[in-house]
């Protein structure tokens, strides 16, 4: 419904897999690899992996991976004594590392109210109760935005179940209101004012010439400008000299800017780390997220350009960010308080 059923649905976005940003990859720990990778497959609920000794062995990876993390003890004790409503999804096992690494608590409770709420809604829809799934996605504090508003009039206008792709604007949507969030949540923990990037100019990075979402042209204006470098054909030699075929390179990278190609993610990263000696830690840190947020957005527009007969059109929904600007924390908060006293099925 309105958020992606797992981690690795977002993941799909932008080709990765969620095992190998877990464990590492199957080299690490094949066992624990391809138990991950069942368990996303068949849906396997978190608690129930413990039952299998490939799914111990997956839990032992992740819990492992954890105690790599530049943690304080006192978040590690924090996860050593989570609740069961903490471990409740797959998305709180990934958000716990968030929590770990980056000390965000109200926008990971946020984002995970807001999977268990999703959950909820598409048991509702599963089982026959589409009034009120319907009106579960009414009640989000961004159902107002005309991306939501084209999203409830197709859910009450086709009686069968819609193509996959058409929920993909409400899910993006609500990682448009967790962004939001966290927002919010570094403004109260003074975030600098300098920052690298800024992510409403991410969203609202236009073609001149189409109108269409410009993300990866904004990332490469964005890293360019924490350089010294001044030309883009120096830039270029130094983002994508490794990375393009040499023949090419200067075709490819050229389509990058014009948005008639979109790099992988793999290759969004590799151009943020051969920039890292040409400018300052702190930038290089945060056009590392950066590079991730570009692809995603770039690539989700993408996927919906090419939806079939899709009567969305795809810029509204990037468009719609800048209401969030609007939005008070508190009104957000109201998506962590649903009305509904449904307890659903523990699914991953």
């Amino acid at each position: 419904m309105y958020f992606f059923p797992e981690p690795q649905d977002a993941f799909k976005i932008v080709g990765r897999n969620y095992a190998s940003h877990i464990l590492g990859g199957k080299s690490g720990n094949e066992t624990a690899y391809r138990a991950l990778q069942r368990a996303l497959l068949k849906n396997t609920p978190v608690l129930k992996m413990k039952n299998s000794e490939g799914g111990r062995a997956a839990l032992k990876a992740f819990a492992e991976l954890v105690k790599r993390l530049n943690i304080t003890e006192a978040d590690l004790e924090w996860y050593r004594t989570a609740t069961l409503e903490d471990v409740e999804t797959r998305w709180s096992l990934f958000l716990f590392m968030w929590k770990l690494k980056k000390t965000f608590p109200q926008t990971v409770h946020f984002a995970n109210r807001l999977a268990k709420n999703s959950i909820m809604c598409r048991h509702l829809w599963d089982s026959g109760d589409r009034a009120a799934a319907i009106q579960m996605v009414s009640d989000l504090p961004w159902a107002h935005m005309n991306t939501m508003q084209w999203y409830l009039s197709v859910l009450r206008t086709n009686e069968r179940d819609l193509p996959e792709e058409w929920h993909l604007p409400s899910r993006v949507m609500s990682l448009f209101a967790i962004t939001q969030m966290a927002v919010l949540e570094g403004l109260e923990l003074g975030s600098p004012a300098d920052r690298s990037w800024d992510v409403y100019e991410l969203m609202a990075a236009r073609h001149p010439d189409t109108g269409q979402l410009a993300a990866i042209c904004y990332f490469l204006e964005r890293t360019k400008a924490a350089t010294n470098i001044e030309t883009n054909v120096e830039f270029d030699k130094a983002a994508f000299g490794c990375v393009q075929n040499p023949e090419t390179w200067h075709r490819e990278i050229k389509a990058y800017r014009a948005g008639k190609s979109i790099p992988s993610h793999q290759t969004c990263l590799i151009i943020n780390s051969n920039m890292i000696t040409h400018m300052s830690k702190r930038s290089a840190e945060e056009l590392y997220y950066l590079a991730s947020a570009a692809c995603f957005c770039q690539k989700a527009f993408d996927r919906l350009q090419k939806t079939r007969d899709l009567t969305l059109e795809p810029i509204s929904l990037f468009d719609d960010f800048q209401e969030f600007r609007g939005m008070p924390k508190e009104a957000l908060w109201e998506t962590s308080s649903t009305k509904n006293s449904l307890d659903p099925a523990m699914t991953p």
